[in-house]
């Protein structure tokens, strides 16, 4: 099999056809939203662009989706504006951006969204206007162009690919037989070949933004290193020509649930942000996405990363255990107990059965116009019961657990941490950190109850792990206030003992639940 660039005349009309049979299966659906604020209009055949303000009219445009890398490309500023309303000549644009400009036209896009010369760079009311309106940029689109293979703007997407090195095999099977084009593929590939439509490899799918983008648009031209493969909803159609692969996992638009969110929040906070300040605003548009889809008319308010309606369920999560803790924002970016408030890769637990009660939370978004971003503060009140440890385990390692003792039931927690890491104690001595005594307790949230299966028993509690704050809550100021620092699963001492514990957190602790008798406490 020849290898062919993707600038070849047979590969644009093989694009064109995607294109045209997509844009043929989704001609029922009505167009929502309205057109980016700005666009770049394609001029002379390419070799010009000038920025236009819109109109509410529907526009025909493509948005590209990249890196912008470590050296900034060209960017709209209030000093630029004027320069780019002219308009410039395509070929003082960073290689990604020509690329971008050179393939629209040939696909029939005369406009072109690009963030960094659509939205003013240093204009601070600008840029949280239209990073509010990401939803409409790229639902709207008539496709995305993903420059998934560049890891910066000057790089391009449209140079020569890697190709595969194609082995013709004999095939038969009953009364069909032929060959098959064979070829190797990574070793972490082998047994879910799959993965390759996932584009992990690729330097787009390492950044945060990017996630959202693939997730809205409705066609995605993904330009990876080997091939160039087409996403339509929810489906990727490949250069190569295999099956269609479902990509349920970055589409929430098939089966819309909690779980979708969490499985979304996961993959992105394995991503990489070049500001801090941008971990919520760029999970902004989705969360826009879900709140009308999910939620509507169930009261479902956003608040910080997570759902009012499944508060407890949501506040499962703790970092992977893979991934190393980092110090927090020096800014503040989200509440303790937010995912937002650190930079880890987290993962969420199943809840099943919660032990604690949500009775009230509240977030206040730093723009009115954006309640899906930035966040100046926020807090939960919060019922649970508080347990403390006693003792730490006496054998060497990085990460002992702390030990507990319930109602005679012994069993241990090894956390994971936040991000400070905090000392065990003792028995009987106060939680010691790196830099100072705390007194750390326990709050059990959940258990995963497997009865019916082969093991017959729970999964948890899953317990977060706080530390005595200071809040500033005035209606609640008789409570006392929390911080999250950790999370961990408790586990039995023994295998033996695992009916013990499972008697006294689906029974002791859920009737003390149910009964109401817990502590009230503001997490902050």
């Amino acid at each position: 099999m020849h290898h062919v660039a993707p600038t070849h005349p047979s590969v644009i009309r093989k694009i064109s056809r995607w294109l045209r049979k997509a844009s043929e299966f989704d001609s029922s659906a009505p167009s929502t939203g309205r057109p980016p604020s700005r666009l770049l209009e394609i001029k002379d055949e390419g070799a010009k662009v000038s920025l236009v303000t819109t109109s509410n009219r529907t526009t025909k445009y493509a948005a590209l989706s990249h890196c912008w890398g470590s050296v900034r490309p060209m960017t709209l500023t209030k000093d630029s504006l004027g320069v780019l309303n002219e308009g410039v000549e395509t070929s003082s644009l960073p290689q990604s951006f020509r690329d971008a400009v050179w393939l629209s036209g040939k696909l029939g896009a005369q406009y072109l969204w690009i963030d960094s010369l659509c939205i003013l760079q240093d204009d601070l009311q600008d840029w949280t206007h239209e990073s509010a309106r990401m939803r409409d940029v790229y639902e709207n689109s008539w496709v995305t162009i993903a420059a998934s293979r560049a890891s910066c703007s000057a790089q391009g997407f449209l140079g020569e690919q890697d190709h595969f090195e194609y082995v013709s095999i004999p095939y038969q099977r009953g009364v069909v037989s032929g060959e098959i084009l064979a070829f190797t593929v990574p070793i972490d590939h082998a047994g879910n070949s799959d993965r390759r439509v996932y584009l992990d490899d690729e330097p787009l799918t390492t950044r945060g933004w990017a996630l959202q983008e693939r997730c809205l648009s409705k066609r995605t031209l993904h330009f990876g290193r080997s091939q160039i493969l087409f996403e339509h909803r929810g489906f990727v159609y490949t250069q190569d020509s295999c099956s269609p692969v479902p990509l349920h996992s970055y589409h929430p638009t098939t089966s819309i649930s909690c779980q979708d969110w969490y499985s979304i929040v996961q993959h992105f906070s394995a991503r990489k942000l070049t500001k801090e300040s941008d971990k919520l605003p760029a999970l902004g548009a989705l969360a826009a996405y879900f709140a009308e889809n999910h939620f509507k008319g169930n009261d479902f308010a956003y608040l910080a990363g997570l759902w009012r309606q499944n508060m407890c369920e949501g506040l499962c999560w703790a970092r992977d255990n893979h991934s190393p803790p980092r110090m927090r924002p020096q800014s503040y970016r989200a509440p303790s107990w937010s995912w937002a408030s650190i930079d880890s890769q987290i993962n969420h637990h199943n809840s099943g059965h919660n032990l604690a009660i949500v009775e009230n939370a509240h977030t206040r978004p730093v723009s009115l116009e954006n309640p899906f971003g930035e966040v100046r503060e926020g807090w939960i009140r919060l019922r649970a019961m508080i347990l403390r440890p006693y003792a730490k385990d006496e054998r060497p390692g990085n990460n002992p657990p702390f030990w507990f003792c319930e109602q005679d039931i012994d069993f241990y927690i090894s956390v994971l941490w936040d991000a400070e890491p905090y000392h065990v104690p003792a028995r009987g001595e106060a939680v010691e950190r790196a830099d100072g005594d705390e007194d750390l307790e326990f709050l059990p949230m959940c258990y995963y109850n497997t009865e019916g299966s082969s093991s017959n028993a729970i999964v948890g509690p899953f317990c977060l792990v706080v530390k005595k704050s200071n809040h500033t809550v005035a209606q609640y100021s008789d409570l006392k206030g929390y911080q999250r620092v950790g999370a961990g699963m408790a586990v039995p001492r023994r295998a033996d003992d695992k009916d013990g514990l499972k008697k006294l957190v689906a029974g002791k602790w859920t009737e003390i639940m149910l009964a109401g008798q817990l502590e009230d406490i503001i997490l902050i």
